[in-house]
């Protein structure tokens, strides 16, 4: 992004946010000077991480709070580390830190990924993340999207090894945590993740995001949990457990059946049990939200409700059963299939 870009857009968020966008930039900018030492300091690292560069090579990630993105890219990034696959032939180190102050992290998943990754402080690695973005966006100095893919010839690595594992404190405290719910050692489980605006509204409104403009183009994606509630119960008949997943969700799921638990409004619900229970199910049903890259990179199957856009949204493999949601065509007055969607190019849009 050139200079004249990076004004344009300036101008375009504060007409889109009005006065709370304008103020939110006064206060960045007057963070930018408050911190115009440490982004001095920045500056010498980096300069020192380049006349190093012929010697080791010294990587800066930035770690998104979004929960889906931060499990599945970074679980891509480890296998691809412990197969040696697509990296620097020289000596590499490589250091991540939470891309935001604010604590929307999981913070079992932040456990699990510190175990394996090198963590500094966001006020330390932050400033020289944005100084190599501004001297390159494509630096060979920080751990961008490339490093997120997995190319084809690689999927076999996938299916094969998983990086995050629990400590056997952990396998302890999560058995327990179940026999809470009535569940005994060899009983089965299921997770039911069902988005609703509650969450992703809230998360918005904290940063000051308008509603009209930043939430309501989403809600498509947003279901109501009772119309699972025929599938939890036969779900359950079957003898299984069904564990309502979820965080700040729209309403209680209502069920007289005591296998299925509406664990998002339990006062159970905890960071760490999110994790477990996406590890240890049987399988998922999810509407497409973050959360269902938990069972991903668990292994575990997963059936995928109303997905868009159908195109790009993943790559399936033979875990993932997928239900894409009807395009309807009010010029010929019916459903599209499969071949008109690609074919009117709707398969790629938002």
């Amino acid at each position: 992004m050139n200079i004249s870009q990076f004004i344009l857009k300036q101008i375009s968020d504060i007409r889109n946010n009005g006065f709370i966008g304008f103020w939110n930039k006064i206060k960045v900018l007057l963070i930018c000077i408050k911190n115009i030492p440490g982004y001095l300091t920045a500056f010498l690292v980096v300069l020192i991480t380049r006349i190093l560069s012929s010697i080791i090579l010294i990587r800066v990630g930035k770690i998104s709070e979004n929960f889906g993105n931060t499990v599945s890219d970074l679980e891509i990034y480890l296998i691809k580390k412990k197969n040696n696959l697509n990296l620097p032939k020289k000596k590499t180190i490589d250091f991540f830190y939470l891309g935001s102050k604010k604590k929307n992290f999981n913070t079992q998943i932040i456990l699990m990924l510190k175990r394996n990754l090198n963590f500094l402080p966001n006020y330390f690695l932050n400033p020289i993340y944005v100084i190599n973005v501004f001297l390159n966006e494509n630096s060979k100095y920080i751990v961008n999207d490339n490093h997120y893919s997995l190319p084809q010839e690689y999927k076999s690595k996938f299916e094969k090894y998983y990086s995050l594992s629990f400590t056997s404190d952990e396998k302890k405290r999560g058995a327990l945590a179940l026999q809470k719910f009535g569940l005994k050692e060899d009983d089965k489980f299921i997770c039911l993740s069902v988005r609703d605006e509650k969450f992703k509204k809230e998360l918005m409104l904290s940063n000051n995001f308008k509603p009209s403009t930043d939430f309501k183009r989403n809600d498509y994606r947003n279901w109501k949990i009772d119309s699972f509630s025929l599938a939890a119960d036969s779900l359950a008949k079957k003898g299984y457990y069904v564990f309502r997943m979820g965080k700040n969700v729209k309403g209680k799921f209502k069920t007289t059946n005591e296998k299925v638990i509406d664990y998002a409004s339990s006062k159970y619900r905890s960071d760490f049990l999110d994790i477990f229970l996406g590890a240890n199910c049987e399988f998922c049903i999810s509407t497409g939200l973050g959360f269902d890259e938990v069972p991903e990179i668990f292994r575990k199957p997963t059936l995928l409700m109303g997905i868009l856009p159908i195109g790009i949204y993943r790559n399936y493999n033979k875990r993932f059963m997928v239900c894409f949601k009807h395009h309807y065509s009010k010029k010929d007055n019916k459903n599209l299939s499969l071949s008109e969607i690609f074919e009117e190019r709707l398969a790629f849009s938002f």
